[in-house]
């Protein structure tokens, strides 16, 4: 599930990173409209019973207790974001139309990084597997 990954990496970055004061920031603010929209003309009525303070304080732990919730909402949107966005469909598409050559392309950079490493690590398991063949293969008495 793409979705599922990018949602729980960019989840825990919003949640818990170094923005998230921006982030709770513009969830409310957009939360917030949803809210004044959602009561309308309702919103002079309460201001009127309950008085503009307490409308505020009220609108503040609605606004919070959204905010709190996001989390627990968030997995429900995998099914429908991968199913929506179909990334893992498409990507499997275009890189199976893609010549060798290409596909090599798209890879390379991937391992580009690591490549010392997996020169080495490669170099070191076939010093390992030369050591065992010449002991196992062709000196049995060992």
């Amino acid at each position: 599930m793409p979705c599922e990954r990018g949602l729980r990496r960019g989840k825990s970055t919003q949640l818990a990173g170094v923005k998230k004061d921006q982030f709770e920031t513009l969830f409310k603010a957009y939360a917030n409209g949803f809210f004044l929209e959602t009561v309308g003309m309702g919103k002079l009525l309460m201001g009127m019973v309950v008085g503009d303070e307490s409308y505020r304080r009220i609108n503040n732990r609605i606004l919070e207790g959204i905010y709190n919730e996001f989390q627990n909402m968030i997995p429900h949107g995998y099914d429908y974001c991968d199913q929506a966005l179909s990334i893992q469909q498409t990507l499997e598409g275009e890189l199976k139309k893609l010549p060798p050559a290409d596909f090599e392309g798209v890879l390379h950079p991937a391992f580009e990084a690591d490549e010392l490493k997996l020169i080495l690590v490669g170099g070191a398991l076939g010093l390992l597997a030369g050591v065992l063949q010449q002991f196992v293969i062709f000196n049995p008495s060992f």
